[in-house]
């Protein structure tokens, strides 16, 4: 939890909105931010995107939405709708969720995005690249702070691997 409130701290950031799949990495992401709200103000708010491509997801969505409901957060959802869509689904969903994410941010007066991205999706993101082709200065994966789709996208996990945030 030092890690995240150092972070906090050191990108004077008072309020975030946390990109939420509901998966372990992104829950300890949420439950680490709530616990450093108690000792310092933090503006909190929740978005998750039903990406529709598990039968089961909007039932999972329905779940986030009712926890993040008891915890008083506000809780944001967008489901895409990407049947018939042609080209690359990853990056199309992508697009549209920081597109998803930028919106609520600006709506809302948050200053931006905080996302449980560790070491193992620094290292996915970085072979997916050098597989694609991408020359050598394209290598370079995501970093702990940047700027995409017009908001600021923050990951203070990326120096942890999976095991660390497990252990948080």
């Amino acid at each position: 939890m030092n890690l995240l409130r150092e972070f906090l701290s050191h990108h004077a950031i008072s309020s975030c909105l946390v990109a939420f799949s509901g998966g372990a990495d992104s829950l300890c992401l949420l439950l680490e931010l709530l616990r450093c709200q108690k000792m310092q103000a933090l503006r909190i708010e929740v978005a998750h995107v039903d990406h529709g491509w598990r039968e089961e997801s909007t039932k999972e969505a329905a779940f986030l939405a009712a926890w993040a409901e008891s915890l008083s957060l506000p809780f944001h959802q967008k489901k895409l709708a990407l049947q018939g869509v042609k080209g690359n689904l990853e990056e199309i969903s992508r697009r549209e969720r920081y597109h998803f994410f930028s919106q609520i941010c600006q709506e809302r007066g948050l200053q931006g995005v905080m996302v449980a991205h560790h070491q193992g999706d620094l290292a996915e993101t970085t072979l997916k690249r050098f597989l694609e082709g991408a020359p050598c200065l394209k290598l370079s994966g995501m970093q702990p702070v940047s700027k995409q789709y017009g908001i600021s996208v923050w990951r203070p996990f990326l120096s942890l691997s999976r095991n660390e945030i497990d252990t948080l």
